[in-house]
Formats: C-alpha cells, sequence, structure tokens
C-alpha cells in the first residue's frame, strides 16, 4: 500500500480511494477544506457523502503489513519515526499554535494510547489554552 501511495504521488490533502478489495489506490484531486472552514458553515449547510460504497476501518492484516514495511525501511534508513511530527501535522490542519509543552503532552499522549486519540485533543488543548 506504502508503495501505491507513492506511485501516486499522494500528499496530505489529496483526495483518493481505496478498493477494498484488491488495495488499489486511486487518486481523486486535491481537497482544499480544512477544519476551520467548517466552523463557519450556518444550520442550513448539508454534508454530502463524498465516497460511494462501504467505508471501513483498516484490517488489522493490513496495518501489520503496513507497521512490517516501515519496520524494514527504518532498517534500511529509508524511513525515520520522529516523535512528534504528525502532532505538528495536526496543529497546522487545524490552525492551531500550541506551545513546546502542549506538543510534549500531546506526543507522549499519542505514544502512550493512540495517535487518533491524541490528535482529537488537539482542538480541546487549544480551548483551553485559551482560557
Amino acid at each position: 500500500m506504502i508503495d501505491a501511495l507513492s506511485k501516486e504521488k499522494v500528499l496530505a490533502g489529496d483526495v483518493i480511494t481505496i478498493d477494498k478489495t484488491s488495495g488499489k489506490i486511486t487518486k481523486l484531486g486535491r481537497s482544499f477544506a480544512r477544519s476551520r472552514d467548517h466552523d463557519a458553515m450556518g444550520a442550513d449547510g448539508f454534508l454530502a457523502a463524498l465516497f460511494a460504497g462501504d467505508t471501513s476501518e483498516i484490517k488489522p492484516e493490513l496495518r501489520n503489513q503496513i507497521n512490517i514495511k516501515v519496520a524494514e525501511w527504518r532498517e534500511e534508513g529509508k524511513a525515520e519515526i520522529i516523535p512528534g511530527q504528525l502532532i505538528q501535522i495536526g496543529f497546522q490542519e487545524e490552525d492551531v499554535t500550541l506551545t513546546a509543552d502542549a506538543t510534549t503532552v500531546l506526543t507522549s499522549m499519542a505514544m502512550q494510547t493512540t495517535l487518533r486519540y491524541s490528535l482529537n485533543r488537539i482542538s480541546c488543548a487549544h480551548m483551553l489554552a485559551r482560557k
């Protein structure tokens, strides 16, 4: 799957489809929407389904294959895991500026729980910091 993402030259903000059975990735286009764009939407706004078909979580087998590939790339020196890097990207996506201490707390939270849980706490941390 990682090879397919590289082949399609997928970047943050790209809209893709992943075929559930074959795992084939197709790049559909680019999304310029950010979470702050949706905050200003009025009560008459609506949500349209972007993808056709079923959506589901990534299967454990596929997640395991990705973990194995990333581990191989780390051993070969092709990849490096930088703690806090995805948290920083989350800050950019949410248009939030937090302190180095907040970054450290959210990074350790991601390492102890899940990255998704930690990323979901960014806006909460921002609201608490503004108080």
